[in-house]
Formats: structure tokens, sequence, C-alpha cells
């Protein structure tokens, strides 16, 4: 997802190049490992966990296929994840604040 909104940008003259707009806007392999083990000591987010995975490979699917200035499609996108992810249920409490204070850097 990042990856392509990235793609967008650099077409657009934001950034001059993908891995220049990863690194600005996204986030590190080491964030993303420590959300991972967040989410993964408390097995009451495992449904939130799976059900967000299916929402936002979903939404890649959807997205990947279309042109920067495809701002309808992109809408339609937006909406079937927001659609999809308000079904899913909640994760352990504060689960997120926690991620914050420990894997933001």
């Amino acid at each position: 997802m990042q990856a392509w909104s990235c793609g967008c940008a650099v077409e657009a003259g934001e950034y001059p190049s993908l891995r220049a707009c990863l690194a600005e806007t996204g986030t590190t392999p080491e964030e993303d490992a420590c959300t991972c083990e967040v989410f993964a000591a408390d097995p009451q987010n495992a449904a939130f966990v799976a059900c967000q995975t299916e929402a936002f490979a979903a939404f890649v699917a959807c997205i990947a296929p279309l042109a920067c200035a495809d701002d309808g499609g992109i809408e339609g996108c937006y909406a079937q994840l927001g659609a999809a992810s308000t079904t899913c249920e909640q994760p352990a409490p504060d689960v997120f604040r926690e991620i914050s204070m420990k894997c933001e850097g």
C-alpha cells in the first residue's frame, strides 16, 4: 500500500525516488516487527489481526491496478477498506497506545 502511494508521489514529482519516499513516509522494518510483537503478545488480538490482514489484502488488490489520477477508483478502494475494517473485532484494550510507546521511533 505504501509502495503504491509512494509510486504516485514520485510520479507527481514530490520525491526523487521510491526509496526516498518510503524512507520518509513509511515505517522501518524494526517498527513493523515491534508492532507485530505487541499484537502477538496477547491472543485476544488474533481475530483483529486476521480480519485487518484480509481487509488490507483486498485493498491492495483493489488499488494496485489503478492509475494515480483515478480518484473515483481510489476513493472506492478506501471505502471498501473502511467498510471491511469496521467489521473487525476490536484488539486488546490499549494495544495502540502500547505500540506508540514501544515501537514508534
